[in-house]
């Protein structure tokens, strides 16, 4: 029978409180809906107190190509996925030695950010 009997994680490095986001997506997108703040509420709605962001929150002040940005989602989506993945085989917590690559069946990824052929996960 199939189990998972580990599991890793990794945060990207910018931490961002959500009340920082709010003002920022404020202030982006004040020009195109003058009813911004009305909508502004769903941030406080959804109890989030932070996000973690792969670039600084600035880096979406300047327009990126959807190469540049799909690029960058690969770079990162692939350095984040390693990390979490030592951290899986190597979680004392669960095992009691580190378990090598050869020995893992099946990794899951899902994301919603951008796309990559090969996926993620075969890279």
């Amino acid at each position: 029978m199939t189990q998972i009997l580990s599991v890793g994680t990794s945060l990207p490095p910018h931490r961002v409180d959500q009340d920082e986001v709010m003002a920022f997506v404020g202030g982006f997108f004040r020009e195109s809906y003058p009813d911004i703040d009305r909508l502004l509420k769903v941030f406080h709605n959804g109890q989030i107190q932070s996000r973690h962001l792969s670039v600084p929150l600035e880096w979406f002040n300047t327009k990126h190509s959807l190469q540049e940005k799909n690029d960058l989602y690969i770079k990162i989506s692939v350095e984040l996925g390693i990390e979490a993945i030592r951290h899986c085989l190597n979680d004392s917590g669960f095992w009691e030695r580190d378990i090598h690559y050869e020995e893992v069946d099946a990794i899951f990824y899902v994301s919603t950010t951008g796309f990559s052929t090969p996926s993620i996960e075969a890279k």
